[in-house]
């Protein structure tokens, strides 16, 4: 996980107007800072919802110091990646943007008389 995978993450799970109870049930993220926890692939909001989990106190604000053990084991450890485009795939789709910036272009023309 990113620095900036992170943040998002945590804007997310700080925002309490967004539901997070049961959204990572699919991928156990759970037992991330255990010695052995083997990296897991998820989505940014099972990450939220971890991070919320971890951090929230009943007083409502987050812990300064169990957040950035988790911001640790998240993303200096590797131990939570955010399913997303690889290089691959961006550069994927950057020619398929390009492929239909062309081909509106050509109609463009073509129905202008060009």
């Amino acid at each position: 996980m990113t620095k900036t995978e992170f943040n998002r993450a945590l804007a997310i799970a700080q925002d309490m107007d967004i539901p997070l109870l049961g959204i990572h049930e699919d991928v156990n993220i759970m037992g991330y800072g255990l010695e052995g926890f083997t990296p897991v692939e998820t989505t940014i909001m099972s990450a939220a919802e971890a991070i919320r989990y971890q951090c929230l106190q009943f007083n409502g604000a987050f812990d300064n110091e169990e957040l950035n053990k988790v911001r640790h084991d998240f993303v200096v450890r590797n131990k939570v990646l955010i399913e997303g485009l690889g290089s691959d795939a961006i550069e994927q789709g950057c020619q398929t943007l390009d492929f239909i910036n062309e081909f509106v272009k050509e109609i463009s023309n073509d129905a202008s008389g060009n």
